[in-house]
């Protein structure tokens, strides 16, 4: 399942469920009955206020992002255009490369354990065939008996 349809499928649950807890606040207040009315109208009264609070918060929002944009402008205009000097670097050509094949003092070279057994077995391999070689015994004799 994609992103896309997951949050169709919130989306659609959460229209349901709105459209539901209408149909249930419209029961009660159609009920007509005194405690069906005051849940109406406190559920109503909490709606209007929310709306109220949200278009509040956006039109604070919007002001003051038009007031710290117009700061912003008044700051930049208020320093004159200054020539900028750039030094040139040094080593132009230099490639990422040169750069790594560089040894640094700094930094230990780091051995997987994998790299670690087999370098530790292939240092077992040659003692065992010039081991071999300076007894004149073959290194699979002594393997096969």
């Amino acid at each position: 399942m994609n992103a896309l349809a997951k949050h169709l499928m919130h989306d659609a649950i959460g229209v349901c469920t709105g459209i539901a807890g209408l149909a249930l606040l419209v029961a009660i207040v159609a009920a007509g009955d005194a405690i069906g009315l005051g849940v109406g109208a406190m559920i109503g009264g909490s709606c209007a206020f929310g709306v109220v609070a949200c278009g509040l918060k956006e039109a604070v929002a919007r002001r003051s992002d038009r007031l710290s944009a117009e700061a912003r402008a008044a700051a930049l205009s208020s320093y004159g255009q200054a020539s900028v000097i750039v030094p040139m670097p040094y080593f132009v050509d230099a490639m990422a490369s040169d750069l790594d094949a560089a040894r640094q003092a700094g930094f230990a070279p780091v051995t997987s354990l994998t790299e670690a057994q087999v370098m530790r077995q292939r240092a077992m391999r040659d003692r065992e065939e010039r081991r071999a070689r300076l007894t004149g015994v073959s290194p699979t004799a002594g393997a096969a008996s």
